[in-house]
């Protein structure tokens, strides 16, 4: 056999008995590493320390292998717009995540007839989905139920989706321009112009009434200058 010492150097080909006289020297053991090779290969080493790292390789391994699980999400030919919304919501987290969605339409009754309409609502939702994922396969009808299935898009894709998604809405209310309300003014009622003759009439007035008022103030003192005189003859009779 061809032995490997502890410090990884090549002890070249020995006996199976000088290799463990080598091995217990070292206070280790003489563990065959490669079987199949011609000859085969041993190694002096810590065996219970070779098991413990060879366990904590195969967990890291499993933790780094991606579990994909086919989550499945149901709709109704008449289903409404707030329990679509729903639905999408829930495949995009299962994308989110990189599992496999499958979206089902189930049938009932008269509803076997129109398969047109789920596939269209199949259609529908892979709209929402196709930056997450991509279909598989399209629609197709098995017994009462149609579905398709969508497989994630690598994670890069879907995480910049994601952040496409989130900023979407806010980058929207960004871009609104708010507008200033226009305020409605009416126009001034328009003046009546009053004819020219009538002004004047107006300003003459005052004067006319001014020159009969001195003609009755006179007409009252001629009255009281007779009746002074005809006084002043009476007293001198």
């Amino acid at each position: 056999m061809r032995v490997v010492g502890s410090d990884g150097q090549q002890l070249g080909v020995m006996k199976t008995r000088d290799a463990l006289d080598k091995a217990q020297e070292e206070g280790l053991d003489l563990v065959e590493v490669a079987p199949t090779e011609n000859p085969p290969v041993c190694r002096i080493l810590d065996f219970g320390k070779y098991l413990y790292d060879e366990k904590k390789k195969r967990r890291e391994s499993k933790k780094k292998q991606i579990r994909v699980e086919v989550k499945e999400c149901k709709f109704r030919p008449k289903i409404g717009d707030h329990d679509f919304d729903v639905r999408i919501r829930r495949a995009v987290k299962f994308l989110e995540k990189g599992n496999k969605v499958k979206l089902t339409v189930m049938f009932r009754g008269r509803e076997h007839a129109h398969p047109e309409v789920a596939e269209r609502l199949i259609l529908r939702a892979f709209e929402e989905l196709n930056d997450l994922g991509k279909m598989e396969a399209p629609p197709r009808k098995e017994g009462r139920d149609m579905h398709t299935l969508i497989a994630p898009l690598p994670e890069a894709i879907r995480k910049k989706a994601m952040k496409a998604r989130q900023a979407g809405p806010k980058a929207a209310d960004r871009a609104v321009v708010v507008k200033p309300v226009a305020t409605v003014r009416t126009a001034p009622p328009p003046v009546e112009e009053e004819p020219e003759e009538k002004l004047k009439d107006e300003i003459n007035e005052p004067e006319e009434k001014g020159v009969e008022l001195e003609d009755e103030e006179d007409e009252d003192e001629d009255e009281l200058d007779e009746e002074e005189s005809q006084l002043a003859v009476e007293e001198n009779k």
